[in-house]
C-alpha cells in the first residue's frame, strides 16, 4: 500500500514552486527524476570521502531517461564539473540561485524516483515516500540503519586489496572496520582502494528502476539473492559486534534486510563477490 508523504505544501509555497517551474520550463505533466551525488562541498570538506560520487557517471543514465520522456532535476550541492552543452532536459537546479529547502522538498515530491549517493537528500525522499536508487553505497553494514520502504535497489562500491589486486568479498568487508572511516586516503593507507560504480553499471540500475516503476514498485522479498541471508546472519548473531574496537550489543533483529536488493545485472556480473 502506498504511504502518503509526511509533508504537504501550502498555497503560497505551491504558487512559488509554479513560478520556478516556469523558469526551468518544467510543465505540470512532465515526468521527473531527481538525481544527486555527494561531493566534498558537503560540509566544505577538504578531503575525499568514501561516500562521494561523480555526477558525470550518471550522464548515460540521464540520456536513457530523456529518451524515455523524462526531465532530470539535479539536486544537492552545486556541481563544478558539468559540461557546458548539457541537455536542456537536465535541469541544473542544484547550481541555481533559486535553490532552497522548500523547493528541495517540492521537486522530490514530484519525481518518480531519486538517484542518489548516501546524503541528506535521501531523507527528504524518505519523508516524501519516494523510491530511491542508491548508487556508490559505501559499506553495506550501514544498511542496518535504513528503513527498507522506498529503497528497492542499492548498488555498493567495490573494495580492492592493493596487495593482491583482488576485490574483497562483500561479506568480508564488515570485518575490516571501515564503516567509520571518513576519508578515502585512510582506506588507501590500510592497503585498499575504493572502486566507484561505472556509468554502465549506473545505467543498468536506472533501467531496472524504470522497470520497477512500470510494475508499481513491487517490494518483493530479496530471497532470490543468496547474499542477503548470509549478510543478515552477521548482524543477527547473538554475540557482541565490534566496530572501531568498541563493543556494540546485539540489537539488530534477524532478517533485518529482507526487501532491499542489489541491481540484477550488477549482482550477476559480480556474483563471486556476493556468494
Amino acid at each position: 500500500k502506498k504511504k502518503p508523504p509526511l509533508i504537504n505544501f501550502d498555497k503560497k509555497e505551491l504558487e512559488h514552486a509554479k513560478k520556478i517551474c516556469e523558469i526551468f520550463k518544467i510543465k505540470e505533466n512532465d515526468k521527473i527524476i531527481c538525481a544527486a551525488a555527494r561531493t566534498s562541498k558537503y560540509k566544505k570538506e577538504n578531503f575525499i570521502s568514501p561516500g562521494n560520487g561523480d555526477i558525470l557517471t550518471y550522464l548515460s543514465a540521464f540520456e536513457f531517461l530523456i529518451k524515455n520522456n523524462y526531465k532530470v532535476i539535479l539536486m544537492g550541492d552545486p556541481y563544478d564539473n558539468l559540461p557546458e552543452d548539457l541537455d536542456q532536459n537536465i535541469i541544473k537546479y542544484s547550481n541555481s540561485e533559486y535553490k532552497n529547502d522548500m523547493l528541495d522538498f517540492y521537486f522530490v515530491s514530484r519525481c518518480d524516483f531519486l538517484i542518489q549517493t548516501v546524503s541528506g537528500i535521501g531523507e527528504i525522499a524518505a519523508m516524501m515516500k519516494k523510491p530511491r536508487l542508491i548508487v556508490n553505497f559505501w559499506m553495506l553494514e550501514n544498511l542496518i540503519t535504513f528503513e527498507e520502504y522506498c529503497v528497492p535497489l542499492i548498488m555498493p562500491k567495490k573494495l580492492m586489496s592493493l596487495k593482491t589486486k583482488k576485490m574483497v568479498h562483500y561479506l568480508d568487508q564488515p570485518k575490516l572496520d571501515f564503516t567509520v572511516i571518513g576519508m578515502s586516503k585512510k582506506v588507501n593507507e590500510k592497503g585498499y582502494e575504493i572502486i566507484d560504480n561505472t556509468p554502465e553499471e549506473i545505467l543498468a540500475a536506472v533501467k531496472e528502476m524504470t522497470e520497477l516503476r512500470s510494475s508499481g514498485y513491487s517490494y518483493s522479498t530479496n530471497k532470490n539473492q543468496k547474499f542477503w541471508s548470509e549478510f543478515n546472519k552477521i548482524f543477527s548473531n547473538k554475540d557482541d559486534i565490534f566496530f572501531s574496537n568498541k563493543k556494540i550489543k546485539h540489537y539488530i533483529c534477524s532478517d533485518r534486510i529482507n526487501k532491499i536488493k542489489i541491481p540484477r545485472i550488477f549482482y550477476n556480473e559480480n556474483i563471486s563477490l556476493f556468494e
